[in-house]
């Protein structure tokens, strides 16, 4: 059986979950009460931890971290966008084809003006750096699909 070394794919283990860590370190009532009383916290919150995503990443890219070939991204298939391989995508991770994943889940509940205010416009940050971009897996966009823009 042949062994491959492989990075860390973006699906699960690297991925931009702001509003899911701020979630699980602060009660959601708390958090979703702050984003109307205390917006200023709320969004060096999301400042901050934006800023620890994209300095993950530059130390993912140093130490040639990431699986530039994924199978899967989520519950999706990672493969289907990016053609053959050639030797030169394992030299070192191209993140213009690696797929990047940002979620918000608690954002379900809030309006559409409040999602890209805290949210949406963290993530076009912190997904620029990708070629590709799968967000969200249980957010309802249907009704705020105006908000994603393009990424």
């Amino acid at each position: 059986m042949p062994v491959k070394l492989v990075g860390e794919p973006t699906g699960y283990g690297l991925r931009c979950k702001t509003w899911d860590t701020i979630a699980a370190l602060m009660c959601v009532n708390d958090l979703l009460l702050n984003l109307l009383e205390n917006p200023k916290l709320m969004h060096e919150l999301a400042d901050k931890l934006t800023d620890i995503f994209l300095h993950t990443l530059d130390q993912y890219v140093k130490l040639n971290l990431f699986d530039t070939d994924a199978l899967y991204c989520h519950s999706a298939s990672a493969t289907v966008s990016f053609g053959e391989k050639t030797a030169d995508d394992y030299k070192g991770p191209d993140l213009k084809k690696v797929w990047g994943r940002g979620l918000a889940k608690i954002f379900a509940s809030v309006s559409p003006d409040m999602h890209d205010e805290f949210d949406i416009q963290y993530m076009k940050k912190a997904m620029e750096p990708f070629g590709y971009v799968y967000y969200g897996c249980c957010e309802p966009l249907d009704r705020k699909i105006d908000i994603l823009g393009t990424f």
